[in-house]
């Protein structure tokens, strides 16, 4: 549907203005209007600006457990000692 508007919105008003938020695709709407219905101010924010994200990068290489790590070495010792006849 054109110009249809499927954002959230949330509205306040009171007896000296009101204010209102607004979702919209490419960032936060906000206005408020002044007693008469005059708008003082409307900006969209980009929601860039608003919640930054910082791109963490990190290794996808599967990391050996420690214990698992110490268990296969107090294995492997067993097996040569046994396999070397020094029971």
């Amino acid at each position: 549907m054109a110009g249809h508007n499927s954002y959230m919105k949330f509205q306040q008003k009171q007896l000296t203005r009101s204010t209102q938020l607004a979702l919209r695709e490419n960032g936060l709407f906000v206005s408020q209007r002044d007693g008469r219905g005059r708008i003082d101010i409307a900006v969209e924010i980009p929601y860039e600006e608003l919640l930054p994200i910082e791109v963490e990068y990190r290794n996808t290489t599967p990391q050996i457990q420690w214990r698992w790590a110490i268990v296969g070495i107090f294995w492997l010792l067993k097996l040569l000692h046994v396999n070397l006849g020094l029971r």
